[in-house]
């Protein structure tokens, strides 16, 4: 995170200090451009990910049309995927690409599997890693299910404020690279009914858009509409 990304709770687990302390020195580093696929849903795991640089989705892909994925969650630098790989030996469980260009460090199973019989304790931070990702898995569903649909954009917009805005004078803005599409997949509607709800919330000043940018000038009027009731 750099000194003008917004100062906002974390909505991605990230990989604990002694993991990176005792396991990035044996990682192997790849670079990824924009659009690149890291991780393909369905194929077999073998280690995670790190994202040192750049910024990651992580989508689910729908069985019937690739353009309908449905966006779980954004990865800042800091965060990690493919980590229940290094507890089973199922298929990946969703896909994940590059948003812009990016920077990854991979840990193989192996080498996991080597340190954690050294330090047994790494398997408690890994339950805690996991522990925080479903419980950020229970948070999206549930705002799918009893939100409204103002609401359920009003919270992707603050967990891009988190995990990809830069803070100044005028607000939280959030990443040129991020457009109504990927925000209509992570909350899960229409890009019609996303362009709606953005053009309501700028008629009312919530959010503005200039420069292909979104702009939050107060994240608490955002988070009220969290508890707005249709109209």
């Amino acid at each position: 995170m750099t000194d003008k990304q917004a100062d906002l709770s974390g909505v991605t687990p990230d990989l604990p200090k002694s993991f990176r302390s005792a396991l990035l020195d044996h990682a192997s580093t790849h670079c990824l451009k924009a659009s690149h696929t890291l991780i393909h849903a369905g194929e077999m795991g073998n280690g995670l990910y790190l994202l040192k640089r750049g910024l990651l989705k992580v989508l689910l892909p729908s069985p019937l049309h690739e353009e309908d994925a449905v966006v779980i969650s954004m990865l800042r630098p800091g965060g990690v995927v493919g980590e229940l790989s290094l507890i089973d030996d199922r298929r990946r469980s969703a896909s994940v690409v590059a948003v812009i260009d990016s920077e990854v460090l991979f840990v193989s199973r192996q080498t996991f599997q080597h340190y954690a019989g050294q330090h047994p304790d790494i398997y408690k931070e890994l339950a805690e890693l996991l522990s925080a990702r479903l419980r950020h898995t229970d948070d999206a569903v549930t705002a799918t299910t009893f939100l409204t649909v103002k609401g359920r954009v009003a919270r992707v917009l603050l967990e891009l404020a988190t995990v990809c805005g830069e803070c100044d004078t005028k607000g939280v803005s959030i990443s040129d690279t991020i457009r109504q599409k990927d925000i209509a997949a992570m909350a899960g509607l229409s890009r019609e009914t996303v362009n709606r709800v953005l053009a309501e919330l700028e008629h009312s000043e919530v959010v503005s858009h200039s420069n292909h940018r979104y702009r939050i000038p107060d994240l608490k009027a955002l988070e009220r509409e969290l508890d707005a009731v249709d109209r």
